[in-house]
């Protein structure tokens, strides 16, 4: 039996539950800076293609405009002989490989004349299709080819017939392409840091706007936190027009809340007070008949008058547990209330209480709750296991890995067998008529440790033999 795992008896119910679907602020702050990503990669792409489009317009203009001074200065005799009146004015036609190039040919392909820059070598250009040339704007037709070291160049030609020659020539200006990819590189990598930038600012000024809008929010949680503590009756604070009805409606509810639960506990004192008055005449009046010798009415009587007081010492016991729900916000410490429980509880029981000094953390330890409360919770474990300990009852207090005060009351009496450690429970239940009482006491624990957020177990010690009782409180904060 001893080695009986222990039974807990007052777990309380499972109550449905709002879980948690994540933070307010963080999905909104999410949502920004999605958008804003979204939008700045977006403006990225965009600025990048006019950026592109508008260097590639300014390139070709600028081959066109070599174009125009090539034909300007190009001179070709009778013989086909061509010549350059005076060197184009762009240095890089004369340096090798530079990038710009020059040349003219004959429609079938025969070079007749090319710039410095080529060096030794030429440019492969198709000939445009007469739909091509049909379509091009002043007869200017643009191409993309493979240029010197395979590199992309393009390029602007031109079909000119001079006054001496009677076949038209190719004039055609190229740019490597390369030069090009490279300004457009530089500039995407100055547009993404400097966007990147901008995204992390507008970032944190979203952070910066949905915490300050969030902020009565946030006061709404704390100021129901101190209602939940006990630290307040009402959610206290200035909120925004969008929060105020919910404040009023909150503060609605807890009066309503408030005035119920006064009202139900006034109800029950009352009543119970009411029939006591009545209850003592019907049991003066039972002795009465006894002594007329009406033993058995007398007996009925009696019986009924003492569940009539066993049901009026629950229902005061639950309208108290319902108040010790509302004193979370208190503090009491645990150690002084037991100390003067067993002193009180040795001298009626002839000091059969053992209360070994606990650990410093346990005995600093203070109960969520009132002290009137705690007090009336041990106070019937210890009057329950002095009522049934032979000789020795033993208090413990210890605290637990989750911050919860553990106080165990152990007795070396018979205990209770496993089997019935439930009916124990049970309102006026008593397992055995031998000792007097109510059969209320650990009824009233269980009902003042479910409204308390605390749990109630019930094994055999297995020290002494007994009943073990284990109370599991909240620890203040």
């Amino acid at each position: 039996m001893s080695d009986s795992p222990p039974k807990t008896i007052a777990d309380p119910q499972p109550e449905a539950e709002a879980h948690p679907g994540g933070s307010l602020r963080l999905r909104l702050m999410l949502g920004a800076a999605i958008w804003v990503f979204i939008a700045l990669a977006c403006a990225v792409v965009v600025l990048r293609g006019l950026f592109v489009s508008h260097v590639e317009g300014q390139v070709r203009a600028r081959l066109i405009s070599d174009l125009t001074q090539l034909a300007a200065t190009a001179e070709v005799d009778a013989e086909g002989t061509v010549t350059i009146s005076q060197p184009l004015s762009e240095p890089q036609f004369r340096r090798p490989l530079s990038g710009l190039y020059w040349q003219i040919e004959t429609l079938d392909g025969k070079g007749l004349l090319r710039s410095r820059s080529l060096w030794d070598g030429m440019l492969k250009v198709p000939h445009p299709s007469d739909e091509t040339l049909a379509q091009a704007e002043d007869g200017i037709v643009t191409s993309v080819v493979v240029g010197p070291g395979d590199s992309p160049l393009l390029v602007v030609e031109r079909q000119i017939l001079f006054p001496d020659y009677d076949k038209p020539l190719r004039l055609m200006v190229g740019w490597d392409e390369g030069q090009l990819k490279g300004l457009i590189d530089a500039f995407t990598r100055t547009l993404a840091v400097s966007f990147a930038v901008l995204a992390v600012g507008i970032v944190g000024a979203a952070w910066a706007q949905i915490a300050f809008g969030l902020g009565p929010l946030r006061r709404l949680r704390l100021a129901l936190s101190a209602v939940g503590r006990g630290k307040a009756k009402r959610l206290q604070g200035t909120y925004p027009s969008e929060v105020m009805p919910l404040v009023k409606d909150l503060n609605a509810m807890l009066g309503r809340n408030e005035r119920m639960m006064t009202s139900a506990r006034e109800t029950a004192g009352n009543l119970a007070h009411g029939l006591k008055t009545p209850l003592a005449i019907i049991a003066n009046e039972a002795q009465t008949l006894a002594g007329q010798g009406h033993s058995e009415t007398a007996t009925l009587l009696a019986q009924q008058v003492e569940l009539m007081r066993r049901q009026i010492d629950h229902h005061l016991a639950r309208a108290r547990a319902q108040a010790a729900g509302e004193t979370r916000g208190l503090k009491a410490p645990v150690d002084p209330s037991i100390q003067r429980l067993v002193r009180v509880m040795s001298r009626l029981h002839d000091g059969a209480l053992h209360y070994p000094p606990p650990e410093s953390a346990a005995a600093a330890a203070a109960f969520q709750g009132d002290a009137q409360t705690l007090e009336e919770m041990l106070g019937n474990l210890l009057e329950n296991a002095c009522k049934w300990a032979d000789s020795r009852v033993r208090v413990s207090l210890a605290l637990s890995a989750g911050s919860r005060i553990l106080i165990t009351v152990e007795d070396d009496g018979p205990g209770i067998p496993e089997d019935r450690l439930g009916e124990v429970l049970r309102r006026g239940r008593r397992l055995d008529e031998s000792k007097p009482g109510s059969g209320l006491g650990l009824a009233i624990v269980d009902d003042l440790t479910s409204a308390v957020g605390g749990t109630l177990t019930l094994d055999r010690s297995p020290d002494f033999g007994g009943l073990r009782a284990v109370l599991s409180l909240p620890m203040a904060p």
